[in-house]
């Protein structure tokens, strides 16, 4: 995860309403502080690509 993080320059959140699995949603979100996403569903968490309209600005996810 450190080798992508020093790769990119934008790091967008897409895993949907899973990523509280075993809490990785934390994990990420203390290794990635300038995180973004699409949109955030209902629970609190970036929404998955599949559910979000085309044409949508990134936004800052936390």
């Amino acid at each position: 995860i450190n080798y992508y993080r020093e790769l990119c320059n934008l790091h967008v959140a897409i895993w949907g309403n899973h990523g509280v699995y075993q809490h990785r949603d934390r994990y990420i979100r203390q290794h990635f502080p300038d995180l973004y996403c699409m949109a955030i569903n209902k629970s609190g968490q970036p929404k998955h690509p599949l559910y979000v309209r085309a044409g949508i600005l990134y936004q800052r996810y936390r």
